[in-house]
């Protein structure tokens, strides 16, 4: 009976003294999942001249770690012994190898189409430029994981000339995110496969190849990925580092290559802005940027540049422009400028509004603001097209509402530069709503200067794109009408041919940019043209320089009473 009733006793201590094990598991154990310490790295993300070798320490567990921009798990590489990095460039092209990222690569598709390529995009025939990078987490013995620790590495790119004097971009995500069929944001993938109906081929229909569907012409943050960003100046200074959501940005040019990113700051991936200082050298904190490849200008990605830089002291909106070298997932993706986006932010930032009192339009519809919003601006554009705008009374009705300055400097500036993609396309306006308490604001409609890129081609520098831009903006065509804007119109003209776009001043802007960018963009060729050169980057910014002594001439003789010679 005694030894029953010891029996029963240790029972229950030993049931006990699982369950209280139990609970620790689960509560001592559950805190250790909140609680476990990120992987200790020797060296921070940067550039080095020389290889070394990196070690990972780590609190309790075990490390594991990838090289392939994937996300570590229990699968992964163990942590074992120091890394050797070293310059990782001779190393095999991986995601610079995949097709399905720009229609012009899809051959097979192209001839079925009865297509041509237009840019010639290729891959590469040689290795790309490399950083290593490095994903580590520390998993404990209860299978709790540490936050993964990103690093990436630069090693003997100070014998590299192509990056001297450019800041670099390091985007790393898990390469899913970017290239698979399904979700991944920078292939034509599944969006596209699933307009082809079996058996028929690809309908010709279609001869600009940015209208065709692919999954980089997805829209909305359903087709935005968490991404690792960091970012170094020319002096290999880091000035951005963390996580943000980026997806592909453009119209017609998403599917051209590079393709251009915009840069999300939220709270769900750990900061709501971005610090602008340390990368534009402005007091601000900003949603969102803008990561341009040139779209259209692909040739040369001056043509905002120039634009912007040139006309900052025209009453328009311009904005900064940063040139940067992209590092996609460890390999070379290309020349980019840097940039704000035109959002409500940085209009509060820029001019000191209050914030959600701007209103931005853009082509037919409202970027920033309200469907109310909208409606003011269709009521600005019927007030200019439904009157008689030679009618002085009407005429002055129009100038209450929009800054005369910034238009005539707007359309101005796009006709001097003979813009084909535009007045039918990259409009935008941009004003107050509130004026009460904002200081300078008047709640006038003013202009945004955007993607100019399929402008300054040296065979329309004799074209007359006054008459043109009539027959297409029915706004402009009513304003001519009126003597006093033709008459301002005219004179700003010429204006902008006797110091704006000045030949000597274009000439020693140009110069400048090739002594800058030329090695840049001779390694983007490499990667994604390799049938053209520096010589040929060289050609096409002179091809600007003869657009715009051309166009003095003309403009000249048009409207400045210069004669022909």
């Amino acid at each position: 009976m005694k030894n029953r009733r010891r029996g029963a006793l240790y029972c229950i201590l030993g049931g006990a003294l699982i369950v209280a094990l139990l609970i620790y598991v689960l509560t001592a154990g559950g805190r250790d999942a909140r609680t476990v310490t990120p992987v200790r790295i020797s060296r921070e993300s940067g550039f080095y001249n020389e290889p070394f070798y990196l070690e990972m320490t780590c609190d309790r567990g075990e490390i594991r770690y990838t090289l392939d921009s994937t996300e570590p798990d229990e699968h992964s590489l163990l942590y074992t012994q120091p890394i050797l990095i070293e310059d990782a460039s001779a190393r095999e092209n991986v995601y610079s190898m995949i097709e399905d990222v720009c229609i012009e690569l899809r051959t097979d598709i192209l001839k079925i189409a009865g297509r041509e390529p237009k840019y010639g995009f290729k891959t590469p025939v040689q290795p790309v430029d490399k950083a290593t990078v490095i994903r580590a987490v520390c998993i404990d013995a209860f299978g709790n994981r540490s936050e993964i620790v990103n690093r990436v590495y630069f090693v003997g790119f100070d014998q590299k000339e192509a990056y001297d004097g450019m800041n670099i971009i390091s985007i790393v995500t898990n390469p899913d995110n970017l290239f698979d069929f399904e979700k991944g944001i920078y292939v034509l993938g599944k969006t596209f496969d699933d307009t082809l109906v079996e058996g028929a081929g690809v309908p010709p229909a279609l001869p600009n190849l940015g209208n065709w569907a692919g999954n980089y012409k997805n829209r909305g943050r359903e087709w935005e990925r968490e991404a690792y960003v960091c970012c170094f100046d020319t002096e290999r200074n880091a000035t951005l580092s963390g996580y943000y959501g980026i997806r592909i940005q453009g119209g017609a040019s998403r599917y051209m290559l590079p393709k251009s990113l915009n840069i999300f700051a939220r709270k769900r991936y750990g900061a709501e802005t971005i610090s602008a200082m340390p990368l534009f050298g402005e007091d601000w904190q900003l949603k969102s940027l803008n990561l341009n490849a040139g779209g259209q200008g692909v040739d040369t990605k001056i043509h905002d540049l120039l634009v912007n830089t040139l006309a900052e002291d025209c009453d328009v909106l311009t904005r900064e422009y940063q040139p940067y070298e992209l590092f996609l997932d460890g390999e070379y993706w290309g020349v980019y400028w840097l940039t704000p986006r035109f959002k409500g932010d940085y209009f509060e930032n820029k001019y000191l509004i209050k914030d959600g009192d701007v209103i931005e339009t853009k082509m037919d519809h409202v970027e920033v603001g309200t469907d109310e919003d909208y409606g003011a601006y269709k009521d600005l554009l019927r007030l200019i097209a439904d009157n008689d705008l030679t009618n002085e009374e009407n005429y002055a009705r129009v100038c209450e509402a929009i800054d005369l300055e910034s238009w005539i400097d707007y359309y101005a500036i796009e006709l001097y530069i003979a813009n084909t993609d535009w007045p039918n396309n990259n409009r935008s306006l941009w004003r107050v709503r509130n004026v009460e308490n904002q200081p300078d604001a008047d709640g006038k409609w003013r202009w945004v200067m955007f993607d100019v890129n399929l402008s300054m081609n040296p065979e329309r520098a004799e074209d007359n794109f006054v008459n043109r831009t009539a027959k297409r903006d029915a706004i402009f065509a009513s304003l001519l009408e009126n003597k006093s804007f033709k008459k301002a119109l005219y004179a700003r003209l010429v204006r902008l041919a006797k110091s704006t776009f000045k030949p000597k001043r274009v000439d020693a802007f140009v110069d400048d940019y090739v002594a800058k960018m030329r090695h840049a963009m001779g390694n983007e060729y490499a990667r994604f043209r390799n049938d053209r050169t520096e010589e040929d980057f060289i050609k096409s910014c002179e091809d600007i320089k003869t657009f715009f002594h051309k166009r003095y001439d003309y403009i000249l003789e048009a409207y400045g009473g210069k004669k022909k010679k």
